[in-house]
């Protein structure tokens, strides 16, 4: 992105800058507090004192907001009859205050006195304006004065070779500010005024900042395109940030969804490899296959036959505890331990195994179980289910190791 800039040996316009249209925008300090030395048609020398609460008051400060331009004072005050044909640019803006001077920046349009800035060196500004002259003597910042000015309202604001406001009341057009220096002593011939104006052609009126202004057809013209290219900036900004304001909420939204897929997926892995851990593999399915076969033995020596034909529907520790109950029926099982259900039954499964009949009626279906150690790829269900109705036909012959 380019921008069109000026640039001089001197240094002394580099805050100038030309507009889209070519016109040359600066910000100048239009005028001051303190005071004014004045010299009247008849020669006589009279000072005037500018209080900052004149200078500074709404009315004042609102008149100069669009105030037309000249290049050096009209032979008249500006009226919408013959503005257009002085007017070269225009102040743009609220005028604000800084420090003893108002600051406002300019416009100017008219090609003659863009090159009077540019080439004659015109930097400075003198106000056209009427005040209230007040005889009142006093002295402000050891400079003496007669007459106070008051309800001041500017006219126009002139491109001059040197303003009654000082070195410091000037267009902007140098990088630093200097500290202004009162030069009240120096005295400017008052402009010729005419009482009245000229008759000028029709002017059309332009509304900037809420207040209406007439100026001549060309400067509104100029006043209406930057208007609208301020417009046209304000928004696309606008819309820039909604653009972004919804970017940033499909984000935002994207990243809630993510993370809640996210812990779908966390909590199915986990899920997942729970099962996987807590699968049995082959080896400790016929581990436990053994162990329950081993279990059923014991308790088929020693329970009677209507407990042992429901084996199938008891856990473990059923069985254990009943065992146990059969051998001691006066045991206190209930709130014990496994670890004291575990021992009690080993007790009882060791007189068991010791007696002279216990693997001779169980034979058989030992012989069925240790088949399954010759195949070459077992199916421990189908073993266990093989196994287990082999047991029960064994059941079907009178044991008399359980019977009690």
């Amino acid at each position: 992105m380019s921008k069109q800039v000026l640039r001089f040996d001197r240094g002394s316009f580099e805050r100038a800058e030309r507009t889209p249209q070519g016109f040359l925008r600066v910000p100048a300090y239009v005028t001051r507090t303190g005071v004014f030395t004045y010299k009247t048609g008849d020669g006589k020398i009279i000072r005037e004192f500018r209080p900052a609460t004149e200078v500074f008051s709404k009315e004042s400060m609102d008149s100069l907001a669009g105030a037309p331009v000249t290049l050096k004072h009209p032979p008249a005050m500006l009226t919408p009859k013959n503005v257009k044909k002085y007017q070269v640019g225009y102040a743009i803006e609220q005028p604000k205050q800084d420090g003893d001077k108002i600051a406002i920046p300019l416009v100017v349009a008219d090609e003659s006195a863009i090159d009077a800035v540019e080439k004659s060196g015109l930097r400075e500004v003198s106000c056209g304006y009427y005040a209230d002259s007040v005889q009142e003597a006093g002295i402000f910042e050891g400079q003496a004065y007669d007459f106070v000015q008051k309800s001041i309202r500017y006219n126009h604001i002139a491109i001059v070779e040197k303003g009654r406001a000082g070195r410091d009341v000037r267009i902007c057009l140098d990088a630093a500010d200097a500290v202004m220096k009162l030069d009240a002593e120096e005295v400017e011939e008052e402009p010729v005024i005419d009482k009245e104006p000229v008759e000028e052609p029709k002017v059309e009126n332009i509304t900037i900042h809420g207040k209406e202004f007439q100026v001549s057809p060309e400067l509104k013209t100029a006043i209406s395109a930057e208007m609208n290219k301020s417009k046209e900036t304000m928004d696309e900004f606008t819309k820039t940030k909604e653009l972004v304001t919804t970017l940033q909420k499909e984000k935002e939204d994207l990243t809630k969804a993510q993370e809640a897929t996210q812990a779908k997926l966390d909590v199915a892995n986990e899920e997942l490899k729970k099962r996987v851990d807590s699968a049995p593999d082959e080896k400790k399915i016929l581990e436990f296959a053994k162990a329950r076969m081993g279990l059923e033995k014991v308790a088929s020596h020693i329970l009677p036959k209507e407990q042992v034909e429901k084996l199938d529907s008891m856990n473990d520790a059923d069985i254990k505890r009943a065992v146990i109950m059969v051998d001691s029926p006066t045991a206190q099982l209930d709130g014990k331990s496994d670890i004291y259900i575990d021992t009690r039954f080993d007790s009882v499964a060791e007189k068991v195994r010791a007696r002279a009949d216990f693997n001779s009626n169980f034979g058989k279906a030992l012989a069925v179980h240790d088949i399954r150690k010759d195949e070459a790829q077992p199916d421990p269900v189908a073993a266990r289910r093989k196994s287990r109705e082999a047991d029960e036909r064994e059941w079907q012959k009178p044991l008399s190791a359980t019977k009690m």
